[in-house]
């Protein structure tokens, strides 16, 4: 995969995906958050738009899921978004 490098996010889709000005979904690695339409989906994609929607990211991809999207740990003022959602206990 290819090395950081910082991106700006135009829409969360939920508590662990999110879409780059490119149309490029990055999935953050190792956070798991609930599916839409399951209890705390709304609460987990609310905390993540907080942290980085409008902004910009700098992001390490570390690989592609099964979907096809860029699995990435994600920075924002040099701080992991990832521990953060689990911090939250996302």
């Amino acid at each position: 995969m290819s090395k950081r490098k910082t991106v700006p996010v135009t829409e969360v889709l939920d508590g662990d995906t999110f879409l780059t000005k490119g149309k490029k979904k990055i999935r953050i690695a190792g956070v798991d958050t609930p599916e839409k339409g399951r209890p705390g989906s709304i609460k987990a994609r609310d905390y993540l738009k907080r942290q980085i929607e409008g902004g910009s990211v700098v992001i390490n991809p570390v690989a592609r899921d099964k979907y096809g999207r860029v699995v990435a740990h994600v920075y924002k003022g040099g701080r992991s978004i990832g521990k953060k959602l689990k911090n939250k206990g996302w």
